[in-house]
Formats: C-alpha cells, sequence, structure tokens
C-alpha cells in the first residue's frame, strides 16, 4: 500500500510539472526577473476545508459604545486587535484578543489631536506609536498605542493615500494616486523623510490610479520588505529607500484589470466607470496577503468575491468565486480577510453568516475568523490544471 502511495504522489508532481511547463504557468515572459503568476481560471466548486484551517473564531463584543459599522481597514499587535470604520461611525476600535472592547477613538471637529477623516493607519512596532492618515486634514496623527492617547500630528506636504515606515530606517514610502491626469512629472510612489517631504520618487503616475478602489492602506510588509500595488494594477512592487522593482505579475484567467483608455475618459465620471467594470469581465479591486508559503489575494469582478491561492514553492494554484466555495467549517460564509500576524490570516464574517435558528437579523458586530491556508496536493489537483 506504501509503494502505490509514493507512486501516485510522484505522478501527481510529475504531471503537475509538465502540465505547468505546457501551460506556462508562472513563466517569466520576457523577463526573467520576477515571476508571473498565472491563476487559471475560475473552478466550479471546492471545500472551504480544502482551502483553509481554522486556527480561532472571535466573536467581537457588541454595544452602544463600540458598534462597527463597516471595517475598512485592520491590523493586530501584541494581543490586541486594531479595527477601522473609516465611513460609518468614523471610529478606531482597539479590542483584545477575545474580542472583549478597550477603547475607541472618534471623529471630531479636527482639533488637536481629532481627526475627520480617518482613511488608514500604520501600526509602529518599533515605537509603539499608531499612526492615522487624515485625508480631509492631510495630516498624519501618532497615537500611543496602548492607550491612544495623542501624541503629535504631522502636516503631509503632499496627498499620500498610504504612508508607510522601513524597518529600522528613519525613512517612509508613501503612495499617491493621480489626482489630475494632465498631471506631468507626478510619482506615485515617493520616498519620504520623517516630516514626510519626498526626497525621491518613482514610477510615473498611471491613469488607473485616479479612482479609489481597493484595499485603504494598499502596501504591506513582509519581513523586512515594503510592498505596493496600485490601484487597477496587476503588478505588486517591492520597494527599498533607492529602487522599485517588480515582486509578481499577477493573471487571474477570464478576468482583467481595465485598461488605461478607459480612465481618461471617464476620470471625472466614477458612476459611469463601475457601471461599465461590472458589466465587463473587469477587476474592480485586489488585496493580498503574503504567507512565507502562499500569495492569497481576494479581489472583486462584476461585484463577485473572488480568491486566488498560490504555493510559492510548488506553484500550485486555485482560483475560484465565494459563492462556489462549499461550506464545510461550520461558518456559512467563507471568511473575507483583513490582515496578517505571521503566517495566520485573520478575516471577518457577518454574525447572521453563521447558523442562526431563529433566522432574525443580529446588530452584532463581525465575528473574526483567524485561519492557516492549506490547499491539500491531492484534493486540488482536478482544480488546479483548469486552465
Amino acid at each position: 500500500i506504501m509503494n502505490i502511495q509514493i507512486m501516485r504522489t510522484s505522478f501527481g508532481k510529475l504531471l503537475f510539472i509538465a502540465i505547468t511547463l505546457l501551460t506556462g504557468c508562472s513563466t517569466k515572459e520576457n523577463n526573467p526577473s520576477y515571476p508571473i503568476i498565472h491563476f487559471g481560471k475560475t473552478s466550479e466548486s471546492i471545500r472551504a476545508s480544502q482551502l483553509i484551517e481554522i486556527n480561532r473564531i472571535v466573536p467581537l463584543e457588541t454595544n452602544d459604545t463600540c458598534l462597527i459599522g463597516h471595517i475598512d481597514h485592520a491590523d493586530t499587535y501584541d494581543g490586541y486587535i486594531y479595527l477601522l470604520d473609516t465611513w460609518i461611525s468614523k471610529s478606531l476600535f482597539v479590542f483584545d484578543g477575545e474580542g472583549r472592547f478597550i477603547t475607541k477613538r472618534t471623529a471630531a471637529a479636527g482639533g488637536a489631536g481629532e481627526f475627520i477623516v480617518p482613511y488608514n493607519f500604520e501600526i509602529d512596532r518599533e515605537n509603539k506609536t499608531l499612526r492615522i492618515n487624515d485625508v480631509a486634514l492631510n495630516k498624519i496623527l501618532v497615537y500611543n498605542l496602548k492607550s491612544l492617547a495623542f501624541i503629535q500630528s504631522i502636516d503631509k506636504p503632499d496627498s499620500y493615500n498610504a504612508i508607510g515606515k522601513f524597518p529600522d530606517k528613519d525613512l517612509y514610502v508613501g503612495y499617491r494616486p493621480m489626482i489630475d491626469i494632465q498631471e506631468k512629472h507626478t510619482t506615485q510612489i515617493d520616498i519620504l523623510d520623517t516630516r514626510l517631504n519626498r526626497r525621491k520618487g518613482f514610477m510615473p503616475a498611471d491613469p488607473r490610479t485616479s479612482i479609489l478602489s481597493g484595499k485603504p492602506f494598499n502596501m504591506y510588509k513582509y519581513q523586512n520588505d515594503i510592498v505596493v500595488f496600485p490601484f487597477f494594477s496587476n503588478t505588486l512592487y517591492t520597494v527599498t529607500p533607492d529602487s522599485v522593482q517588480t515582486r509578481y505579475e499577477l493573471r487571474f484567467g477570464e478576468y482583467a484589470f481595465p485598461p488605461k483608455e478607459l480612465f481618461q475618459k471617464l476620470q471625472y465620471e466614477p458612476i459611469p466607470l463601475f457601471e461599465r467594470l461590472e458589466k465587463e469581465a473587469f477587476i474592480e479591486r485586489m488585496e493580498p496577503y503574503e504567507t512565507d508559503e502562499y500569495l492569497f489575494v481576494r479581489y472583486v469582478a462584476q461585484t463577485n468575491d473572488l480568491i486566488a491561492i498560490y504555493h510559492k514553492e510548488n506553484g500550485e494554484r486555485v482560483n475560484i468565486p465565494y459563492k462556489r466555495i462549499k461550506n464545510d467549517l461550520g461558518i456559512n460564509a467563507f471568511p473575507i480577510p483583513l490582515f496578517l500576524e505571521g503566517n495566520l490570516i485573520t478575516g471577518y464574517i457577518d454574525p447572521n453568516a453563521v447558523d442562526n435558528p431563529t433566522g432574525e437579523h443580529q446588530e452584532d458586530n463581525p465575528i473574526l475568523v483567524t485561519f492557516n491556508i492549506r490547499m491539500e496536493t491531492e484534493a486540488n489537483k482536478y482544480i488546479i490544471f483548469t486552465f
């Protein structure tokens, strides 16, 4: 029996290598310096247990003080969970690892220590501070990480959509969208000093960045790298103080990102633009999460949520809409990813997605679900090769 299992495993590996070579998956197509990842056509169905394994489930405490309208940005540090609701409650909430509410900061008139539109935030683990990016005041507001006591504010010389700090350096990366397609000599990725003044810039601004549609904090840190993923782009970039290099170029089967020409034509008409995107096979937004083994991407196309997963070592991949994932994890929805903690991904589900015998609507906070990516090789072999 053991010999048969070994033969099956060897045959599966040989079959994978052969099909990879024939289909050109993750080939380097005209540029050997970075991988091009083909996720392949979307699959018909898959069990949730073939993709992830739940590590823990944490219902967030719900009361009138800490009711979250929507989670727009999230992160964790030292057992505390930080959740930002930009547009509904306009508040930054802090919960402990058991889901108990600790404290919050809410939008006010814009006085000392107050914000108006908290678009995103970053946790500075070295200095134990939290920086909120207020796009209305065009300031970065710095708070104590545990108490949320106000420390200082820094005026932004330019309107950066997201600002991230380099590990162990007094330098920052700023990402700014194109405000006007008539702009000249505008770069979308800048290196900034401690006062957020521009030291150097990379990559000409793209008209597709003029419409904000994606993760509010469109960069992440992997080991000592900062990775930026511009809006409406299928490319991830590794940024250093001296360079910007393509990290991955992604392909999503039947879905593609819209061309620049569409944005040049409809830049000031976002409603007709999104109506066009929803009718055609265009990707509206993308959110990547990178672990040591996997690249996990949530994306939206034609108003549908989809996920694409790629194993960085052996090249296995899957591409599937959420609605085609069969629930066998005891919850009735696949978790929407929020943040990474090491190699664990934490997402959320609406409380009404959990088995509810009464069927009554619950005005409750989301439930956080932390999971590992698993992608069982034998279970996925019929899905991986559907190109």
